[in-house]
């Protein structure tokens, strides 16, 4: 249909109104957990611009490859899928901790996409399920990334997701390490732990956050 048209939903709201994922991401608060989402294609549409933004703002789950001669048919996710293409091994579940990259990012990347709409986002970086500790005073995932096409970042920002019983609550500060390196993280308005700028290397490193 077309907006013009001025279809409802059964809300009595706009049907265009009532799939606006931008909208329902911005609206909602960082608190709320998102699905995963993989996004493929050949150059960013504007308004999938913006619906990546406004996920990775609000600390969610994002990986896409735009190309410019076209990215891969599906960007699949899957611990045990037997898709025939490139396949990205990871165990997401709704009810297991689980590492954010890029939260920070949108800033620059709205700059690059003005001028170069197309980029892969998040696709090299990984996790370990089976690493997971996920206590009230502490949270443990080993992290890491794959080799990185030219021009892509090691450094990423990670936020912590889907604990269930490492809960943070707002101004709560934290002590985290990750492999040598070492610092404090304070849980933002929402409860959210984001450990920003940390470089990621080939070779799994254990990051863990605890209580001080």
């Amino acid at each position: 249909g077309k907006a013009a048209w001025g279809l409802k939903a059964d809300t009595g709201k706009s049907v265009y109104d009532e799939l606006d994922l931008t909208r329902i991401v911005k609206a909602a608060p960082a608190s709320r957990e998102m699905p995963l989402v993989t996004l493929t294609g050949r150059k960013i549409p504007p308004a999938m611009r913006e619906f990546v933004l406004a996920m990775l703002e609000k600390g969610h789950p994002v990986m896409m490859a735009y190309k410019y001669w076209s990215g891969p048919k599906l960007v699949p996710v899957s611990a045990s899928g037997t898709w025939g293409g490139s396949m990205i091994r990871l165990d997401v579940r709704r009810d297991r901790l689980m590492p954010v990259f890029g939260r920070y990012r949108g800033a620059a990347l709205r700059t690059a996409w003005a001028t170069k709409p197309y980029s892969e986002l998040n696709l090299h970086f990984r996790w370990d399920t089976a690493s997971v500790v996920d206590r009230a005073d502490r949270a443990e995932i080993s992290v890491w990334r794959r080799q990185l096409p030219r021009g892509e970042a090691a450094v990423t920002d990670i936020t912590l997701r889907r604990a269930q019983r490492f809960k943070a609550k707002p101004g709560q500060t934290f002590r985290w390490t990750l492999g040598k390196k070492s610092g404090a993280v304070t849980a933002d308005g929402d409860g959210l732990v984001t450990i920003r700028g940390v470089a990621l290397s080939e070779t799994p490193t254990k990051l863990v956050v605890s209580r001080k």
